[in-house]
């Protein structure tokens, strides 16, 4: 908390004018508004837009010339990328930190000096993460699967590479250049499956890392100064570093492994084709939480200084829990719309990807409950709550609850369905621990909890009350209807459904479980 703030009277029970929502919506835009953020992330959700409307079709078209087999062996070699982009050291993170402060008081010898270091020290990291990739390649019989490790070292050399110029371009500050650049990176690897995916087949989308790490340092090299990278070892700095970096690592390997345990275990456990079924399921709910991820990341930075700015979270406790609603919202009626889609799709245009059908149904709930728990986590992770330990712990316990669930789940012989069913169960379960971690800095009374919670469970029953539906009759896929007309009845359903809690929740504020009931006790 800064020295402002904490010298401010305790308003925690008389919030502002400007925080006194109307029962029909807030009377004036607040900083942490959920339109305010729509506005802020318009250009960068545009972006993710045209991304995904690249990057899905393309999806599907790798999905249909290799099939479930071909693509497990994408997704196999995907998980090997994953965890060794995950297992680094804090070296160069921890420098990237100082050198940005050092660039800040201008002393960019030093920052230039010391980024030498940090790249040293992790990239030496990065070859010996490479050759275990290299190792584990050696011991694979299945030729798809050694040729795509020895691939995917190389690719993972790379990704690592150009992560590196990237962050060290962008500590200062050349956004134009990263924006060309990432077009480029898009637009390359995107040339490059299309016109190879014919021929090289399987190799195709397992070279594309690779292209897009090339792409991505010609860019950096055609319009960004030099950086003049040096090859600098020096034992004592690294391990200074690496005592900063190594805690800021363990929280990031937490995350990104709680998140990625079910294609792990999927990847471990299960056969080709299985894995090739999950592959395909992940890839097109990523996009979706993608999309939702590029609204929520410009929320922490105004989170932050709003957190800054009061003398209590409590007062910024209304918006906070609109914000959370709406959210929540937005992220229901995106699982519901793809609940009723994908089945279409798949049937039209990917008829051997039919038995994930089922998997994707069941795995679009993450679009709410993997999403949900951002906000959350940037409200802990603040300076002025400063609980990133306890996020650490949350996540290292959520990684151990997500592992045990899925063991279990495979033992018991449950196979995929299982699997992803767990990992459902686990994202929820940890949404839910994180809500209850901040009750007491965003909830202020009963009627403000019982609002808040009341619509959250609302929207939840609501969206798991339409997946129920959509397997009734003549919403079901399965049953005897033609696909279009489940597909316009799904739809139809959908749209009436969320329509309607949008118009809902947005006339009657968020006083209360029934609103208007509320507002009538308080004129009362």
């Amino acid at each position: 908390m800064t020295r402002e703030a904490a010298i401010l009277p305790d308003i925690s029970h008389a919030p502002p004018p400007a925080l006194v929502e109307s029962w029909t919506g807030p009377a004036k835009e607040s900083a942490l508004s959920f339109r305010a953020f729509l506005r802020r992330s318009t250009a960068l959700s545009a972006a993710t837009i045209l991304n995904a409307l690249i990057q899905f079709p393309l999806g599907l078209l790798v999905a249909h010339v290799l099939g479930p087999e071909g693509l497990g062996v994408v997704g196999f070699v995907a998980v090997w990328q994953l965890y060794a982009s995950m297992a680094k050291t804090g070296i160069y993170s921890a420098a990237q930190r100082e050198a940005t402060a050092l660039l800040g008081q201008g002393k960019s010898r030093e920052a230039t000096a010391l980024q030498h270091v940090g790249v040293t020290g992790e990239g030496i990291w990065v070859l010996l993460v490479a050759g275990v990739m290299v190792g584990a390649a050696c011991l694979q019989s299945h030729p798809w699967l050694r040729h795509g490790l020895l691939i995917g070292a190389v690719g993972f050399i790379g990704s690592q590479a150009a992560d590196f110029v990237t962050g060290l371009h962008f500590i200062r500050e050349r956004f134009p250049v990263m924006a060309k650049t990432t077009v480029l990176s898009s637009l390359g690897s995107v040339i490059f499956v299309l016109s190879t995916i014919a021929w090289l087949k399987i190799y195709s989308p397992l070279l594309k890392t690779t292209v897009i790490a090339l792409t991505t340092l010609l860019g950096f090299r055609l319009w960004a100064p030099t950086l003049a990278l040096r090859w600098r070892w020096d034992p004592r700095e690294c391990r200074r570093l690496l005592a900063v970096g190594l805690p800021l690592s363990l929280q990031t390997f937490l995350c990104w492994g709680f998140r990625s345990v079910d294609q792990a275990m999927a990847a471990v456990a299960l056969p080709l084709t299985e894995l090739g079924y999950f592959t395909f399921v992940k890839q097109c709910v990523s996009l979706g939480v993608l999309m939702v991820i590029n609204l929520i990341i410009v929320i922490y930075p105004r989170l932050w200084a709003e957190l800054e700015r009061v003398a209590n979270p409590q007062v910024l406790g209304p918006q906070i829990r609109r914000l959370l609603c709406w959210l929540l919202l937005v992220t229901c009626a995106m699982t519901s719309l793809s609940q009723a889609w994908c089945g279409a799709l798949v049937h039209w245009l990917l008829p051997r990807y039919q038995p994930a059908i089922g998997l994707f149904e069941l795995f679009a709930f993450l679009l709410a409950a993997g999403t949900l728990q951002n906000v959350p986590v940037y409200l802990l992770n603040s300076a002025t709550l400063n609980r990133h330990r306890l996020v650490t712990a949350m996540w290292g316990s959520g990684f151990a609850l997500h592992i045990g669930l899925t063991t279990w789940a495979i033992r018991a012989g449950w196979g995929l369905h299982g699997i992803v069913l767990c990992s459902v169960a686990a994202q929820t379960m940890f949404s839910v621990a994180l809500l209850l971690l901040i009750h007491r800095y965003v909830v202020t009374g009963w009627r403000s909890g019982l609002s808040l919670y009341g619509w959250l469970g609302g929207l939840v029953l609501v969206t798991g009350g339409l997946f129920g539906v959509y397997h009734l009759g003549p919403f079901s896929y399965e049953g005897t209807s033609p696909v279009l007309t489940v597909f316009m009845g799904r739809t139809v359903l959908a749209v009436a459904v969320w329509g309607a809690m949008g118009w809902m929740v947005w006339r009657g504020g968020w006083s209360g479980v029934v609103p208007r009931l509320a507002a009538g006790r308080a004129r009362r």
